[in-house]
């Protein structure tokens, strides 16, 4: 007849060798616990890292394309102009850089600072 688990027979009187086995299997599976945790907080943090890189990369290509559409919309008022702008050219451009501020969602595209600069001066 077969002993009914492997330590039957090496188990002193007072069950020690039983006992340090249950400990050895409880701190196992705390070490065992403790590397998943650590494997998944890892691979977590390396996701959210990734995603954030792709979603800044995406949103500089698509800030690039509108700021290249507001450049052109500044024309008018390059520094290099010799004249003033006049009352009516002003006005479109206010128009322009307002449409262009909404057209395609480009005001989100906008730095947080830049964004705060550029809704002050529309309230002025």
């Amino acid at each position: 007849m077969q002993p009914q688990n492997a330590f039957a027979g090496r188990v002193d009187s007072s069950g020690r060798l039983l006992q340090d086995f249950v400990e050895m299997t409880e701190w196992i599976g705390i070490a065992v616990t403790a590397v998943l945790t650590l494997a998944g907080l890892y691979f977590g943090n390396s996701l959210r890292i990734k995603t954030r890189t792709d979603v800044e990369a995406n949103v500089a290509e698509k800030r690039f394309a509108a700021y290249a559409a507001l450049w052109a919309q500044t024309k008018t008022a390059s520094p290099m102009r010799g004249v003033p702008l006049t009352r009516a050219e002003r006005s479109q451009l206010y128009d322009q850089l307002t449409d262009w501020y909404y057209d395609g969602g480009n005001g989100m595209l906008l730095t947080e600072e830049t964004g705060t600069f550029t809704c002050r001066r529309r309230r002025t």
